[in-house]
């Protein structure tokens, strides 16, 4: 009937399929049928239906440019053994999903069998051939098939189809059963000695029932392939989108719980069944010793291999502004895509690498097996670039692939397409699950500019600038999903900090097209979590990520991410049992330094110590091991051992919250004259950051300057709404107010700061601070027994906010009381 050529499309750097008629084939029928397939897939932009990108006509020749699926069909893998009732599930709920996409848009597939999937080597399916499509509303006259007129595949057909009845989207409900029998069970529904035969008996919905065709397949599958195969169309489900739903459920019950049949199971429990008390006595003992294994981490998920991507190194000329990130992002895009391999990249490299950090010590505290390393210098033209890429292991610093390449430097897209070939080359082993697109280059810049940015940490102010070439990008690649998902991240941080619903629901949006594309994507549960917690919704973040576990459990970041919402949420075991994962999977100082975080967060200092110092046993003198014990001091009111930390810290990392930090141990150790100082230095090094201003005006204040001290106050307030700190936010903005008289929005915003975290010392005694100056003695009392059960430090309590309260003998009784 036809002809399919792969072809490659040197304008968008990306292979296609090109499907024509055969000689001889191209009756105007036939024609106006590959037409028609064309209209009716190029209007469904899903993922898991075959793109259509162009029609063109050459030499009297129709042909369809579409997307090329690499992969085998699903009659290819049936034809060597039913599939598991898993896989039947997971594939089942991906046609279902583009079937439903496709019926809401009016078109009816109406040759929906196993032939016409693709499953993609990531397991990705997809619905191709619509030649038999049918338009639902068209007039009569524009239908290329009438009513009575039978067309499709006989064993695939609906009831109503093998009729040649009219039809409605329900028919493809009845082929998709088909489809799922002959996935579960490997041999067709309907199967007939002749094509007439098969029809009557698709016609009468004639077939073997699954409980005696498989038995061993799961109730609720079976349940659901049995439901689309009623013989009357009212008592089939009458959604595609209700069967995606169910199959999901029974797919992610059945790939954590089902076990494949073993072969002459029977024959095997009949000779075991002598011996049925000495073999239940084993499986006790045995399971008895698993349960103790999987309690102490001893078994666990297979360890995947760990590779952190290395920043990319070398100078090159202004006029290559984005080369850089161009690489940094396609190793970073495509490492990501590989089976088997953890990736540790971005901002969680650059914030364990120092300066004069050999391989061998890197590797140890980013907890990584593998670095990948890419130095960019001037190509021998003007315009390319030299890259050089090489895969290095951690333990001995030995070189195990390396390449280099020459490369036009002024189109990114070509840029990232070199070094991604150049991946696969040296990650041979491992399987990719997706090609990403490359979308064209004028988004790509604008994406890339955005990433630069941020990895800078030099996004302006409320991401205004960053927001507009997002929307730029997605306006000339609506389908590029890094782009919605980098979108969706700073609107779901700004309307967490701003409180600001509609930035939220703008961020679920962004979200749900990201994974409409792209159900498969790994970052998209963490940022769906993430959008749970910022709407105030920790245990449904909660639930994402322990599903996300399940489904990976070998991904440390869904661990440790799981650890840390549930650590807020103060479930401490169970935060505990994540971390402890995560570490057994990645031993990484970051996972250490959010453990520590996590315990200080609900009160347990000497844990929160405990993990701070396994820090500085990996990484000796690092830095975050440093901050972090400086940190916990500072919570356990140790600011001697505070302003040593910090102290010695600040010239080592010339970093603005080292110096604020190393002035506040000073300003409670009552040295305000050196905290002035530091302070003063903050400012002028960043003279757009609120906290120096807050913490000059809070010295001011305790200095008895009441006027630099609103003026401080009135410009920290107006630096921190035009660029709102995360976590900080609230509590910060409650002190500003409450010392600026505004003392309704004050308690307000101190009650919403405490409400994010109970248990969180510093939350408590900004409630009693801004109760404190608000005069409302009950409540101060109050928050400051709280913020005193929570160990907050009694130095806090020194400043002249509560002078008018301290020699109040109930006052004085919190603090005797207090350890």
């Amino acid at each position: 009937m036809g002809t399919v050529y792969l072809a490659y499309d040197p304008e968008l750097s990306r292979h296609v399929a090109i499907k024509g008629l055969g000689t001889g084939q191209a009756t105007p029928e036939r024609r106006e049928r590959l037409r028609r397939e064309a209209r009716a897939a190029a209007a469904l932009t899903h993922p898991n239906i075959a793109q259509i990108y162009d029609v063109i006509t050459f030499q009297d020749q129709d042909f369809v440019v579409m997307e090329w699926v690499e992969g085998q069909t699903l009659a290819d893998l049936v034809a060597s053994g039913p599939l598991s009732p898993g896989e039947v599930a997971r594939i089942g709920a991906q046609i279902a999903r583009a079937l439903a996409f496709a019926h809401r848009r009016g078109i009816i597939h109406r040759d929906i069998k196993c032939e016409n999937v693709m499953i993609t080597p990531e397991g990705v399916a997809k619905v191709l051939d619509f030649g038999l499509a049918q338009i639902q509303g068209l007039p009569r006259d524009q239908r290329l098939t009438q009513e009575g007129l039978v067309v499709g595949t006989s064993r695939a057909m609906s009831p109503e189809q093998a009729m040649g009845k009219p039809l409605d989207h329900r028919s493809d409900i009845f082929s998709l059963g088909s489809l799922l029998y002959e996935a579960a069970t490997g041999e067709p529904a309907f199967a007939g000695e002749t094509v007439l035969e098969t029809m009557h008996r698709v016609a009468r919905a004639e077939y073997v029932p699954l409980r005696e065709k498989a038995p061993h397949l799961p109730r609720a599958l079976a349940e659901v392939i049995e439901r689309c195969l009623e013989r009357d169309p009212d008592r089939r489900f009458q959604d595609a989108s209700e069967i995606a739903g169910v199959l999901g459920g029974v797919s992610q019950t059945l790939g954590t719980a089902y076990l494949e049949p073993v072969p002459r199971a029977t024959l095997l429990v009949r000779k075991l069944s002598r011996h049925l008390p000495y073999a239940i006595g084993a499986v006790l003992v045995t399971s008895g010793l698993l349960a103790l294994a999987l309690l102490r981490g001893w078994v666990g998920a297979p360890r995947p291999v760990t590779v952190a991507v290395m920043p990319v190194s070398g100078q090159l000329p202004a006029e290559m502004p984005l080369a850089s990130t161009a690489v940094a992002d396609a190793l970073a895009g495509f490492l990501a895509n590989l089976q088997g391999l953890q990736v540790v990249a971005g901002r969680e490299v650059r914030s364990v690498l120092r300066e004069g950090m050999g391989v061998r010590e890197a590797a140890r505290a980013l907890g990584v097996q593998e670095l990948v390393e890419a130095t960019l210098t001037p190509g021998a033209e003007p315009t390319t670039v030299r890259v050089q890429i090489s895969r290095v292991e951690g333990a001995t610093g030995r070189i195990l692939w390396s390449q280099t390449l020459e490369v036009a430097a002024t189109n990114p897209g070509l840029l990232q397409e070199r070094v991604a070939t150049a991946l696969q080359d040296g990650f041979r082993r491992f399987q990719s699950r997706r090609r990403p697109r490359i979308p064209p280059q004028e988004a790509l810049e604008a994406y890339l500019e955005v990433k630069r940015r941020l990895d800078a940490g030099k996004a302006s102010p409320a991401y205004a600038e960053e927001l507009a070439l997002l929307e730029k990008v997605e306006a000339a690649a609506p389908d590029f999903v890094d782009a919605l998902i980098t979108h969706a991240s700073i609107e779901r941080f700004l309307g967490g900090n701003l409180n600001d619903p509609k930035r939220l629901q703008k961020a679920e949006q962004l979200l749900e097209r990201a994974a409409q594309l792209d159900p498969e994507h790994p970052e998209i549960p963490l940022r769906r979590a993430q959008l749970a917690q910022a709407r105030g919704a920790p245990e449904e973040a909660a639930q994402i990520l322990r599903q996300l576990t399940r489904s990976r459990p070998g991904d440390p970041m869904a661990w440790r991410v799981l650890g840390t919402t549930l650590a807020q949420l103060q479930q401490k075991e169970e935060s505990e049992k994540a971390f402890a994962r995560a570490l057994s999977l990645q031993p990484n100082i970051v996972i250490w330094d959010q453990l520590s975080s996590a315990r200080a967060d609900w009160g347990d200092f000497a844990g929160a110590r405990q993990a701070a110092e396994e820090i500085l046993k990996r990484a000796p003198n690092d830095p975050l091991g440093l901050f972090r014990l400086g940190y916990v001091a500072a919570l356990e009111g140790d600011f001697a051992l505070c302003e040593k930390l910090f102290s010695q810290l600040y010239p080592k990392t010339n970093l603005l919250l080292d110096l604020l930090n190393w002035g506040t141990c000073a300003f409670y150790l009552g040295n305000l004259e050196k905290a002035l100082e530091l302070y003063t230095e903050a400012q002028t090094k960043a003279p757009n950051d609120y906290r120096s201003y807050l913490n000059l005006a809070d010295t001011y204040f305790w200095l008895g300057d009441r006027q630099k001290a609103q003026l401080h106050y009135q410009k920290a307030l107006e630096l921190l709404e035009a660029n709102p700190h995360p976590q900080r936010y609230w509590r910060d903005r409650a002190r500003i107010l409450a010392h600026l008289g505004r003392l309704e929005d004050a308690v307000l915003a101190a009650q919403k700061g405490f409400e994010e975290n109970p248990n969180r010392n510093w939350n408590a005694f900004v409630v009693a601070e801004v109760a404190a100056l608000a005069g409302d003695k009950t409540s101060m009392m109050a928050y400051t027994r709280k913020a005193l059960q929570l160990r907050a430090p009694k130095a806090w309590f020194a400043g002249p906010e509560f002078a008018p309260y301290r020699n109040m003998p109930e006052f004085q009784a919190l603090f005797k009381a207090s350890p």
